[in-house]
């Protein structure tokens, strides 16, 4: 199915801009980079030009996962008019979040951008709306959906950096904060693949699969 292609090489490219707006959303939080790319890094090491393949593959295996959790807790996630519905939710919420996070991150040190608990739920505030949002305008299981997603990228990100580390001399990336396994993964991504997830979701179903 041509279709699949489509989703592999706008998932590459998609999924390379998306961790840069995920990566400069931080820096307007916090001074230290959430990552940092050893190898091939562009932008400061924000991104790779290694990365197209693991998005490219990686949407794939969230785009499934989203289909099959919907399927389970009986919700419409992938028809036209459920997707565009939830799509529009998604991305109003996010902004509301956002605008709303935005002072509140002062009353936290991200205020003079250093990493902190408190500061760290504050730059999640989209995200909760945008579950909270999808459960009362959409359906009550997308956060069950978005919760599913999170583990599959955070479970698939780190099996995935901890294998190239087999072939490469250093990790292929480095999390800056809440390290795990000297940062091939961190528990901050964990909210982060919730959106993630939803991000290649939508770009799947936009593609008609």
């Amino acid at each position: 199915d041509p279709r699949y292609f489509a989703l592999f090489v706008a998932a590459g490219l998609l999924g390379i801009a998306g961790e840069l707006a995920v990566a400069w959303l931080w820096r307007t939080f916090f001074r230290v980079p959430i990552w940092t790319y050893s190898y091939n890094s562009v932008l400061a090491g924000h991104t790779s030009t290694l990365n197209f393949l693991p998005w490219a593959i990686g949407a794939l295996l969230l785009h499934t996962t989203g289909r099959l959790v919907g399927a389970l807790a009986g919700i419409d996630i992938g028809t036209d008019a459920a997707v565009s519905r939830a799509m529009l939710v998604a991305t109003l919420a996010f902004i509301v979040g956002y605008i709303v996070g935005w002072p509140l991150r002062r009353l936290t040190r991200a205020r003079t951008g250093e990493f902190s608990k408190p500061a760290f739920a504050v730059f999640c505030l989209p995200i909760a709306v945008v579950a909270i949002a999808l459960a009362i305008f959409c359906a009550p299981a997308w956060p069950a959906v978005m919760l599913a997603l999170s583990i599959v990228g955070f479970l698939t990100e780190y099996g995935y950096g901890r294998s190239m580390s087999l072939f490469f001399e250093q990790g292929l990336w480095t999390y800056n904060h809440w390290k795990i396994d000297s940062g091939h993964t961190s528990f901050v991504t964990l909210p982060l693949w919730a959106l993630g997830g939803l991000y290649f979701h939508f770009i799947a179903v936009c593609l008609g699969l």
